[in-house]
């Protein structure tokens, strides 16, 4: 392992039983813990925290003395697990930390802990910096590494990286709590902030060009997917994109929150999360956030009026005109037709003579609104295709209603009577007063309506 990183960690380690001793000197100390069923920290008093991060302290002590392996898969496996307890070790410190700036101005556990960070700050802050830089190292081998491999091999060193990369943020999220402890407790803390603010930047920056990385991945091979959705690897390597995908983006998401609690510029990242969420969260909205989007959505709109405008005008005033004129034809048709029909009042029906001059304006009109939605980029073929779907549904749909629309084509075929005739069917009698394909309307002797 890395024994410098160690040297510092044996310095944080100090630091955690010099803590310990202080605070436990003035609690009582419980005699029994439990074991079984470990008890949450919120549940703990400072004295139980205390004895809990000391043994921490020995079990890690006690972890480095080891001896190292020399199987090169089991060092970088106790490395991983040397971080893991340092982790969990230094979120307990701050932990108890925050416990003690709980109690009140005068108490002397928070001038002792005072006392302590100012004189012992550098040497976590270090620790971080290395065991950070530790990882940062590892992650490039297992990237290079990745290079060369495939199938199984290749998940589990990507599974790696993924770990590895989820530790620095842990260290870079302890290294935002140690800033803000040193921030509360009064203390110089303007170089340590700007490094921390420096390195979640550049992490913060990583992580926005993985989201467009991934983002741009998963857009390719929808594209290629609408050609062949059938083809399992396209599909794999979209299940791929998106979880990485995922990943980046919850952990830029933490990025903007350490940022945001150092007094950091999120404005990029805000705006790489809205993005990506397709939406407005109000937690990463702001005046700059929202200046931003508007330039950006009004650069995009002058650019489109300056390269489409004036076409998509064109085509916008070409549809209306159609529209008008087609409505207007539609009716010169349904004239015309009433006017052609109307010289054959004695062989045509009335029935026929309404149908025919409903289906003349109906079909001027539609051909004119196909034309007019082409003429806005609308292709008229799928929405045929659709048109012809969609009848087939509503026509399972509504078979009562198409029995009686087929009863009225009938009618209208064979003429059994028409408009104005005396008609008894099913036991009732009267006159025809109106007729369509759908149902006829009957006026009894007694002046009933019957549909």
């Amino acid at each position: 392992m890395h024994r410098n990183a160690s040297t510092q960690l044996h310095i944080a380690m100090l630091i955690a039983i010099a803590l310990v001793v202080i605070v436990g000197a003035t609690t009582t100390v419980a005699q029994e813990r439990e074991l079984l069923v470990p008890r949450p920290q919120s549940e703990m008093t400072i004295a139980e925290l205390s004895e809990e991060v000391y043994d921490e302290v020995k079990s890690l002590h006690a972890f480095e003395a080891m001896p190292l392996p020399d199987s090169p898969e089991r060092r970088r496996t106790l490395e991983i697990r040397l971080d893991e307890k340092t982790i969990n070790l230094l979120k307990n410190i701050m932990s108890l930390s925050q416990r003690v700036l709980a109690k009140p101005e005068d108490a002397p556990e928070r001038a002792t802990l005072r006392q302590l960070v100012q004189a012992r700050g550098i040497e976590i802050e270090q620790t971080l910096v290395l065991r950070f830089a530790s990882l940062t190292e590892r992650l490039n081998q297992s990237l290079a590494r990745q290079a060369s491999l495939s199938g199984a091999a290749l998940l589990s060193e990507e599974s790696l990286g993924e770990l590895l990369d989820g530790q620095r943020l842990q260290y870079l999220s302890l290294a935002s709590e140690l800033a803000l402890l040193m921030k509360t407790l009064e203390l110089e803390e303007t170089d340590l902030r700007k490094k921390v603010i420096s390195t979640l930047t550049y992490f913060g920056d990583e992580m926005m060009g993985l989201v467009h990385l991934h983002r741009h991945g998963l857009s390719m091979l929808s594209a290629r997917s609408a050609a062949d959705g059938t083809d399992a690897d396209l599909l794999q390597a979209a299940r791929f994109e998106s979880e990485r995908l995922e990943l980046a983006t919850k952990r830029l998401r933490k990025v903007v929150t350490q940022l945001e609690l150092l007094g950091g510029d999120t404005l990029e990242m805000r705006r790489t999360l809205i993005e990506e969420r397709r939406g407005l969260a109000l937690t990463l909205v702001d005046t700059a956030v929202i200046n931003v989007l508007y330039a950006e959505i009004s650069g995009e709109v002058r650019d489109w009026l300056s390269v489409r405008g004036i076409g998509a005008a064109i085509s916008f005033v070409l549809f209306v005109v159609i529209v008008i004129i087609s409505r207007a034809l539609s009716r010169i048709a349904k004239r015309l037709a009433a006017r052609a029909l109307r010289n054959a009042e004695e062989s045509v029906s009335q029935l026929l003579r309404e149908t025919l001059i409903s289906m003349a304006g109906t079909v001027v009109f539609l051909t004119g609104m196909l034309v007019a939605l082409s003429q806005i980029g609308i292709s008229v073929t799928p929405l045929i295709a659709g048109l012809g779907v969609i009848g087939f549904i509503v026509g399972f749909a509504l078979q009562d209603t198409l029995a009686n629309f087929a009863s009225g084509a009938m009618i209208l075929a064979y003429r059994p009577f028409d408009t104005g005739d005396f008609i008894s069917a099913a036991d009732v009698e009267g006159e025809v007063r109106k007729m369509n394909l759908v149902n006829t309307t009957i006026v009894t002797v007694d002046n009933r309506v019957l549909i």
